[in-house]
C-alpha cells in the first residue's frame, strides 16, 4: 500500500441501493459487463447484502450496491428519529 499524505480528503466509495438481493445480481452482472470487478462481497448481520466494484472508470475508486432488508431499514429510521 503506498502512503497518501491526502488521505484524509479521498472519496473511498460511493453507494446504491437496490431493492432485493435479485437486483444485485443483476447490476453485478450489468457492472461485469462493463469491466467493473467485484473485489468484495458479502451478507452482513440483519440482512444487508453488498458489494464492492472497482469502478475507476466511473470516476470513483469503489462503487457499492447493496440491498438493505426490511428489518434494518426499519433499525436506520429508528435511529434517524432518535436523532432528531
Amino acid at each position: 500500500m503506498t502512503f497518501c499524505p491526502t488521505a484524509d480528503r479521498v472519496l473511498h466509495h460511493i453507494c446504491i441501493e437496490v431493492e432485493s438481493p435479485e437486483r444485485l445480481d443483476a447490476a453485478l452482472s450489468e457492472a461485469a459487463g462493463h469491466g467493473a470487478e467485484v473485489v468484495q462481497r458479502g451478507v452482513m448481520p440483519g440482512g444487508i447484502h453488498f458489494a464492492y466494484v472497482s469502478a475507476p472508470q466511473a470516476g470513483v475508486p469503489y462503487l457499492e450496491i447493496a440491498y438493505v432488508s426490511p428489518e434494518m431499514r426499519a433499525f436506520y429510521d429508528y435511529i434517524k428519529r432518535e436523532q432528531r
